[in-house]
Formats: structure tokens, sequence, C-alpha cells
């Protein structure tokens, strides 16, 4: 988890010069990628306390 939230905060870096969209499309895939390969059961939670 804590890997995952350090990729998530370099994808949302304010420094890198890019648009919400791509941004917003970036942690999208990676989200994807990161639940298809680490499935976890109570994701829902997960998610929200990613959200905080």
């Amino acid at each position: 988890m804590a890997k995952a939230k350090k990729k998530l905060k370099e994808l949302t870096s304010r420094s890198q010069g890019r648009n919400a969209r791509q941004v917003m499309e970036n942690v999208k895939v990676y989200i994807r990628g990161w639940i298809g390969h680490f499935y976890v059961a109570d994701m829902k939670r997960i998610l929200q306390n990613w959200n905080e």
C-alpha cells in the first residue's frame, strides 16, 4: 500500500506541468492495473482511504 500511495503522489505531482485530464487518465490506468494485479476483497474501503 505504501508503494502504491507513493506512486500516486508521483503521478499527481503539481510540478510536472500537465493538464488535469492527462493526470487523471494516468491515475486511472495505474489504479486499474493495480487492482488487476493485487485484487483485494475490500477494495472499496482501501480506495476510500486513499481519497482522504
